[in-house]
């Protein structure tokens, strides 16, 4: 979970481990599988770490004739960039009746590319990469530069969930 209490504690069954970014007011604590933060909440962390305000939720995104292309994980809407939390669930258990992980991992490179080739920027994480949130925090920071310096703005549109 988020927080800016560092001495908050785990219950006594629970192994934590806590990481803080240097100078910054929040620690984020993983707990065993069964018991992680919530993947809303794990995203609003990640807003923490790329210094930014929490980014939107589940915003769908369309291209110019109005098809929609897919739904991100986070957006963040004033500098243009999406994330995707990749965890290796969704390529086990919730694939659909006959599809293979390599056909969910296709269909998710051509969204990305379509994402992309929009003008959007993408930055991917899953767990372990929160173990060093220097480094993520250095993905957005690229990312926000490349929209930054891009030239025209990203076609088609978006919708924030309700």
């Amino acid at each position: 979970m988020c927080t800016a209490d560092p001495s908050t504690t785990c219950r006594p069954s629970t192994t934590c481990h806590w990481w803080a970014l240097r100078g910054q007011s929040w620690t984020l604590r993983e707990q065993p599988p069964s018991s992680r933060p919530s993947f809303p909440v794990m995203l609003r962390c990640v807003g923490l770490i790329a210094r930014q305000p929490a980014p939107e939720l589940q915003t769908s995104f369309f291209d110019g004739d109005g098809q929609q292309i897919g739904r991100s994980d986070f957006f963040f809407e004033g500098h243009g960039v999406i994330g995707e939390f990749d965890g290796k669930v969704k390529y086990g258990k919730y694939l659909r009746a006959g599809q293979q992980p390599g056909d969910a991992v296709y269909l998710e490179k051509l969204r990305e590319d379509s994402l992309r080739d929009m003008g959007w920027e993408m930055v991917r994480w899953n767990w372990a990469d929160l173990t060093r949130p220097a480094e993520v925090r250095a993905r957005f920071e690229r990312a926000f530069a490349r929209r930054r310096a891009a030239s025209c703005k990203p076609v088609g549109g978006f919708r924030r969930a309700v």
